[in-house]
């Protein structure tokens, strides 16, 4: 995939933002006022900037602020809405937007890394989730409701062997 082609972050969030604006119905003014009215004090020429690229970059606090005032989740501020469309994560590394938003969620690495490393930097209750997903895999809502109880003793005992295993390797 070419570096040249792809957009960088900033100018995929500016014209994010204008979409989802636009899509709303609102003016530059009247996003601006959301954005107050949530605490997150801006105005006019600030929307401006961020969504002419005027705006050198945005913070994570702008993320978060716009996604909430847009009523959007923040993944879909930063990453295109077209599945093949180029992002750059790092002026080498280029990768396409569905693949982004796979990383972005979890559900996908940009890079080989040790899949248990990065399994115990998840929150505990989300490893439970992968863990009973997997085990419950191609059973009936039925079946997973009168197994509920294996299954959770399963995962109790699958979770503690996989985090013995991590601590014997590191």
């Amino acid at each position: 995939m070419r570096a040249d082609s792809a957009l960088l972050p900033r100018q995929v969030f500016s014209r994010r933002v204008r979409e989802a604006r636009e899509a709303r119905g609102l003016t530059q003014r009247e996003l601006a006022q959301r954005l107050t009215e949530r605490d997150y004090k801006t105005d006019r020429t600030t929307v401006v900037r961020i969504e002419t690229g005027k705006k050198a970059d945005v913070s994570l606090s702008d993320i978060f602020a716009f996604a909430l005032a847009l009523d959007v989740r923040p993944i879909d501020l930063v990453v295109p809405l077209e599945d093949e469309a180029p992002i750059a994560v790092t002026p080498s590394s280029v990768i396409t937007a569905k693949k982004a938003r796979a990383w972005i969620r979890g559900d996908a690495l940009l890079r080989r890394a040790d899949w248990l490393s990065v399994f115990k930097q998840r929150p505990k209750t989300e490893q439970r989730d992968l863990v009973e997903a997997a085990l419950g895999r191609g059973m009936s809502p039925l079946e997973r409701a009168l197994m509920q109880e294996t299954i959770n003793e399963r995962v109790d005992f699958v979770l503690k062997k996989l985090l013995q295993e991590g601590e014997k390797d590191g």
